[in-house]
């Protein structure tokens, strides 16, 4: 017997938010950095924000715990 496993990229897989919210990784991400570029004053888009959004997105796949983040299912 094979089996397939297939893996995901780390941006599509679902955490569980401290607040017991369900979502994607890059979608808690977009709206962290949102949240911390508007109060520092900056622009919620373009490439300050994209760099933000993935440093963030590296951070919570090193270290979920530090984010109050679970991983659902298999993590990469």
């Amino acid at each position: 017997m094979k089996t397939l496993v297939k893996a995901m990229k780390p941006h599509r897989q679902k955490i569980l938010t401290d607040s017991g919210e369900e979502v994607r990784l890059q979608q808690w991400a977009n709206k962290i950095a949102a949240e911390s570029l508007r109060s520092a004053g900056g622009d919620a888009n373009g490439e300050q924000f994209n760099q933000a959004r993935d440093m963030l997105m590296r951070d919570a796949v090193e270290n979920p715990e530090k984010h109050g983040l679970k991983f659902m299912g298999e993590r990469l």
